[in-house]
């Protein structure tokens, strides 16, 4: 089992490696989460930074899949680009056999909120040039309080990940 995470280009490949395994011969993930992943554009001419081709396969989701999560935040500067795709991959990874698939809207957050960026230099000495620089929004969640959302729903996501242990053919590979 490969779990593959990525956050905004990061999801972009994290999406493209779960799209393009649904073809290989044995397929090898099984968890894809993508925190405001950059998948804009609806055809070949639009799409970036993901290919078009791999946004459209259609042996997607493959029987390897058991968990699609994405995070899409509405203070993002991607999310009215990207959210139809978001929601597409969403549809048609629940429509496996196996998988588990939930679109986390965190409405008032803003790019950043699956980072540790936001608590890093909210709470840091220069604080001041980071709110100057960013400017901040009274009704946004704060960097603290979306990054440990983000982390409790990221181990929920990955929960049977964890929870199943290799058996003796998969040690035998690992020593």
């Amino acid at each position: 089992d490969v779990a593959v995470l990525g956050m905004s280009f990061g999801g972009a490949c994290a999406a493209a490696v779960a799209l393009r395994d649904a073809d290989a011969a044995a397929p090898v993930v099984s968890h894809c989460l993508l925190y405001d992943p950059w998948i804009e554009g609806g055809d070949a001419a639009t799409c970036v930074p993901l290919p078009h081709a791999d946004l459209a396969r259609k042996s997607f989701p493959s029987l390897a899949l058991r968990g699609l999560a994405v995070w899409s935040c509405g203070r993002s500067q991607l999310r009215a680009t990207c959210l139809a795709n978001c929601e597409g991959l969403v549809a048609r990874a629940a429509r496996g056999a196996r998988c588990r698939a939930v679109l986390h809207d965190c409405p008032r957050s803003p790019h950043v909120a699956q980072t540790d960026a936001p608590r890093v230099f909210e709470s840091a000495p220069l604080a001041f040039v980071y709110r100057a620089i960013r400017g901040t929004a009274d009704e946004e969640t704060s960097g603290e309080a979306a990054l440990e959302l983000a982390t409790r729903q990221t181990v929920e996501a990955l929960r049977d990940w964890f929870a199943t242990p290799p058996d003796a053919e998969e040690r035998k590979d690992m020593l």
